[in-house]
């Protein structure tokens, strides 16, 4: 009796244990998948103008900081063309600079042409008081002429000094009108001068645009690192002749810079093991036979949204921080994955 109650606890007891191993299996699954290592970052560096490499200051395996010259290119022409915009500008300011010049001098006869106006005005109102002076002159010389009272002499000098007035009136109008044609004929050449010193600023700016332009152009004969990184590949040698890449479907890159400062590790799962797939999730990557066994612990940084529709396999990628250098693009091993 006491031995058949012993089996059976002994029995349940082995029961349960198996029952809890499984569970812990069951929610310690892990899912592990071939990985490879990817630089974060690959550029293929081309050149934006044509031209034969006269530098060529790097190679396959040198480390290259941002910004860093990495060759440079003969182009000759291109400097050419900078020396004539150059030469461009210059004229145009001398242009500008003339036409300042004409805009104040055609302002200066505008401003006496103006002042000719007003005096040729002053004069006429002069005259007309003369001629006021002698109209009432000549009544009463003739009123006392009539009357015997002076000599009929003084009534024909009154006349002839009215005469001489209404002469003088006539010339003030046409002085007027002189000054007048003169003033709109100053006041057209300030408006020309003036459209003539926009235009010359205008023509500064559109010199100024080119030299520019072309500045850029000779910029893009010294090619630079974009990121810090090193050179993984070299097309050319120095004295080759590379082609512009704008718009050149047959052009091909001068050099392969990489960033590996942070590598990416890329492996695929099948739909089976996507289940609670997360950001976040624990990965460890290991089996790198160049690292002699060394493992690299992470998390998942990004997935595909969906499956690939050939391989019916979901892109999953970690990045890893490599500012020790011992993960190299091109590295082969395993990931485990730790869903959550």
């Amino acid at each position: 009796m006491n031995s058949t109650f012993f089996k059976i606890a002994l029995l349940a007891l082995l029961l349960t244990s198996a029952s809890v191993t499984f569970a812990q299996q069951a929610d310690s699954k892990t899912v592990s998948a071939p990985a490879t290592v990817k630089a974060f970052q690959t550029v293929d560096l081309y050149a934006k103008v044509s031209g034969y490499i006269s530098e060529m200051d790097v190679d396959i395996g040198d480390a290259v900081k941002k910004g860093q010259p990495l060759l440079k290119l003969h182009v000759p022409e291109l400097q050419q063309q900078l020396a004539q915009k150059m030469s461009q500008i210059e004229l145009a300011k001398a242009q500008a600079a003339q036409a300042l010049s004409m805009t104040k001098e055609v302002q200066a006869q505008l401003e006496g042409f103006e002042a000719a106006v007003k005096e040729a005005e002053t004069k006429k109102t002069k005259e007309e008081a003369g001629l006021k002076y002698y109209k009432l002159e000549l009544q009463r010389v003739t009123e006392l002429a009539k009357r015997g009272a002076i000599q009929s002499q003084l009534v024909d000098r009154a006349k002839f000094e009215l005469q001489a007035a209404e002469a003088g009136i006539n010339m003030a109008d046409a002085a007027i009108a002189r000054a007048k044609a003169n003033l709109v004929g100053a006041k057209a050449a300030v408006s020309r001068a003036q459209s003539d010193e926009v235009a010359a600023k205008a023509k500064i700016q559109v010199a100024q645009a080119d030299a520019e332009y072309v500045k850029e152009l000779v910029n893009y004969t010294t090619i630079t690192a974009p990121f810090d990184g090193y050179v993984t590949e070299r097309m050319y040698d120095a004295g080759a002749f590379v082609q512009n890449a704008d718009g050149n479907g047959s052009a091909k890159p001068i050099l392969q810079v990489v960033k590996t400062d942070v590598m990416r590790i890329v492996f695929s799962l099948s739909m089976s093991d996507i289940a609670g797939l997360d950001r976040g999730d624990k990965v460890t990557l290991s089996n790198i036979d160049a690292l002699q066994g060394e493992t690299f612990d992470g998390t998942v940084t990004r997935f595909s949204a969906g499956l690939d529709a050939d391989s019916r396999m979901m892109k999953v990628e970690m990045d890893l921080d490599n500012s020790q250098g011992k993960l190299r693009p091109g590295y082969f091993g395993y990931v485990t994955l730790y869903p959550e």
